[in-house]
């Protein structure tokens, strides 16, 4: 059974509630073990992992009952690294401007790499604007001519939870926008960077540089859960 954490006002109105998650639901979350899409007939083969997916906390607004400003709301956000061999070499200079979801990196709506991954996933009724348009990466030339392509995307405001978000596909597209491959968002109770080593040794010192820093505030900051209805 969860629990709702509720914040007063000065006046004691409820004004604002979050739910405090399950341990387990707070994991940090890697998408490995990329295929291609479903429909792909190129010749681009990804590889590599992307982790540790976290939900950083929900921010605060004040109520416009206090300082005259925005509502209450919870805008949850995803940060996450990634470490990819096999990308669009056509990316090099990063995605092509007008052209939708060129180099893009993105969580979609669906749970499978079977089947069609329908579109970008995020909390649609609360923000009409799609806040993976702008997530992208930048090819370099790497080993054997295969290119990389590694970073980290700081903040993702989709407003969801990590929970909401475990089992979802995790897309790569190409410089067209088309997608070329596909992983599922797993939780790895183990660590994150354990599962990294475990892929192959990619960016393994990379991770022990940017992952494990992200991985400690994922275990120490984030909230995670369902909305207050």
């Amino acid at each position: 059974m969860r629990t709702a954490f509720i914040v007063h006002a000065f006046n004691g109105a409820r004004i604002a509630c979050s739910v405090l998650a399950d341990p387990g639901a707070s994991l940090p979350l890697s998408a490995g073990g990329f295929v291609p899409y479903f429909d792909y007939a190129g010749d681009l083969r990804v590889s590599g992992v992307v982790t540790p997916m976290a939900t950083l906390p929900a921010v605060f607004r004040a109520p416009s009952a206090i300082f005259g400003g925005a509502s209450a709301f919870l805008t949850p956000t995803q940060s996450f690294a990634y470490s990819l061999r096999g990308v669009d070499p056509n990316c090099a200079s990063g995605p092509t401007a007008g052209v939708a979801n060129s180099c893009g990196i993105h969580i979609h709506e669906g749970t499978d790499c079977a089947s069609n991954a329908l579109g970008h996933y995020w909390a649609r009724g609360s923000f009409p604007d799609d806040p993976w348009a702008s997530v992208s990466y930048r090819a370099e030339s790497g080993l054997f001519g295969r290119y990389t392509a590694t970073g980290v995307s700081p903040g993702v405001i989709t407003g969801l939870y990590q929970s909401q978000i475990a089992g979802h596909a995790f897309i790569v597209h190409d410089v067209t926008g088309a997608r070329i491959a596909c992983a599922i968002l797993q939780s790895c109770p183990d660590g994150c960077e354990a599962q990294q080593e475990q892929s192959g040794g990619l960016g393994t010192a990379w991770f022990g540089a940017e992952g494990r820093a992200l991985r400690s505030r994922t275990e120490n900051d984030v909230v995670s859960g369902y909305v207050c209805g």
